[in-house]
C-alpha cells in the first residue's frame, strides 16, 4: 500500500477506520493548532503591542521612574524622568509600542500543553510569569484588557488547523 493505492477494498478499510480512529483523539489533532496559536499570540503581543480585541495596549509610562538598572533589576537604582518608557530605551529595547517584552523571560514560559488526554491549551508555565501576565491584563500595568486570548481572526485560524489536522489524518 503505497501512495494511498489498496490491494483491496478490505485494507482501504481498515486504512479509514485507522485514521479515523487517529483523527478522532483530540489531542492529536488539536496539539498543532495549539502549537500555531501560541506562536500567533506571541507574535501579535511581541510584533504589534496589540491586545485581543485588536487594540493598542497603552503606551509605556513617561512618568519619573526610580528602579534598579539592568533588565532584571540586577544594577543600582537609579532615577529615570522620562518613566519606564527611558528605562526601557536605555536597555535596549524598543519603546514605540508595549509589547510585553523586556528580558523575554514571561514569553519563554508561554507553551502549549496537554490539558488531560483529549485536550491543549497554551498557558505560562511558571507562576510568577502568570501572575505577571495577570498584571498586564487587570491593568494594574496599564494594558487593561484581555491579551492572551485569541482575537476572532486567530480563532478562525485554530479552527481552520484543526480541520486541515483532521483531513490530514484521514486522507492518509
Amino acid at each position: 500500500m503505497a501512495n494511498n493505492q489498496y490491494d483491496s477494498f478490505k485494507d482501504f478499510f481498515n486504512q479509514q477506520v485507522k485514521n479515523f480512529k487517529e483523527a478522532s483523539v483530540p489531542a492529536k489533532v488539536l496539539r498543532l493548532a495549539v502549537i500555531d496559536t501560541a506562536g500567533e499570540v506571541k507574535k501579535r503581543v511581541q510584533n504589534k503591542g496589540l491586545k485581543s480585541d485588536g487594540t493598542a495596549m497603552k503606551p509605556y509610562s513617561v512618568k519619573p521612574l526610580y528602579r534598579p538598572s539592568g533588565k532584571r533589576g540586577e544594577g543600582e537604582k537609579k532615577k529615570y524622568p522620562g518613566g519606564y518608557k527611558e528605562f526601557r530605551n536605555e536597555v535596549g529595547n524598543q519603546t514605540n509600542f508595549r509589547d510585553l517584552t523586556l528580558s523575554g523571560d514571561m514569553f519563554d514560559t508561554w507553551r502549549p500543553l496537554p490539558v488531560d488526554q483529549q485536550s491543549w491549551g497554551v498557558a505560562f508555565t511558571t507562576s510568577d510569569m502568570a501572575q505577571r501576565a495577570n498584571w498586564q491584563e487587570q491593568g494594574s500595568k496599564g494594558a487593561q484588557g484581555p491579551i492572551f486570548s485569541q482575537t476572532a481572526k486567530e480563532e478562525q485560524d485554530t479552527l481552520k488547523a484543526i480541520n486541515d489536522e483532521a483531513i490530514r489524518f484521514l486522507s492518509r
